[in-house]
């Protein structure tokens, strides 16, 4: 019998699709083939939508009526609450993640994304009871613990959403040991950042991170915006910027990457062009520019034709 792991390994290697996914798991358990796209169909795009309504009113009322009352209850009270609905959001999310349907699986996967950020606010809740508010040095361990929990969930259901969480929360805690530390200039918050960044290219290069798209998105977004803060602290303007995105098109290259060629590009000419006209007057930045473009064009052409003589000479 097919494991819903297999299946959905075969789904992020691209051999089947979502639905065609959960038709196979649904014949599995019932014995009945269905077509594809029955599984998944109106009705489960319907429950998906009302299970978004649905906790979306839930968070709003609840925000309402707690709006006036939140700082008038107990802290421990607080903190009951927010355990009670991160609790609710966790075990609905695992309820529903083999779920056959897509919409449903969907929805498991944004539940137990948001539930590792539950956790985190819980968490601080009890550390500012236990060590008040001007202990924050426990920042970096609650970040600890919700990243760790946010990477299980991305293990138990790889999805968009569950990566989505997982980056923003390993995120926050590399950025925030720094920060823990006085004598650590702001520097070496982009620094963490940007090594997070790489890392997070690495990782996705390696099919450890998946959808890779995504993992692209935000690797190559997070090291370029760090390379950037960075240099705002004494380094030379840019020039980090330019590194990194030169390194991002190079491993686009080699590893025939065409949406990291295209964000590392894409970088590399915003931290030229601003480099470029901060340094020198409009008109000599316009031409260093053209220089510049028309050496890259006359470069890949050079290139081209020699590869087509060689093949031709072959």
């Amino acid at each position: 019998m097919t494991s819903t792991q297999e299946l959905d390994r075969w789904v992020e290697a691209g051999l089947i699709t979502e639905g065609q996914a959960r038709s196979i798991e649904s014949f599995e358990v019932t014995g009945r083939a269905e077509p594809a796209e029955q599984i998944g169909g109106l009705r489960s795009v319907l429950a998906e939508i009302a299970g978004y309504l649905g906790a979306a009113l839930i968070v709003a009322t609840l925000a309402a009526l707690l709006r006036d009352l939140w700082r008038d209850l107990l802290p421990w009270a607080q903190v009951g609450i927010v355990a009670l609905g991160t609790a609710i959001i966790g075990f609905v999310g695992l309820s529903l993640r083999d779920a056959p349907e897509p919409a449903l699986k969907r929805l498991a996967a944004l539940l137990l994304a948001l539930a590792p950020g539950g956790v985190a606010w819980t968490l601080w809740l009890s550390g500012v009871e236990l060590f008040g508010e001007g202990s924050g040095g426990f920042a970096p361990i609650v970040l600890l613990v919700s990243a760790v929990i946010a990477t299980w969930t991305y293990r138990g259901l790889r999805h968009f959403f569950t990566h989505a969480s997982m980056f923003v929360l390993w995120s926050m805690f590399v950025t925030a040991v720094p920060n823990s530390y006085d004598s650590l200039d702001a520097r070496t918050w982009w620094i963490a950042l940007m090594a997070l960044g790489l890392a997070w290219l690495l990782l996705t290069e390696a099919g450890v991170v998946v959808p890779d798209r995504l993992g692209h998105v935000l690797g190559t977004g997070a090291a370029l915006i760090a390379a950037v803060g960075s240099s705002e602290y004494g380094w030379e303007p840019y020039v980090p910027g330019l590194v990194i995105a030169s390194l991002i098109v190079a491993a686009g290259v080699v590893r025939t990457k065409p949406l990291m060629v295209g964000l590392g590009a894409a970088g590399f000419f915003i931290f030229l062009a601003t480099l470029l006209f901060e340094q020198l007057n409009e008109s000599a930045a316009l031409l260093v520019l053209l220089v510049i473009g028309i050496a890259l064009v006359a470069g890949v052409w050079g290139w081209a034709r020699r590869n087509r003589q060689q093949a031709l000479e072959a």
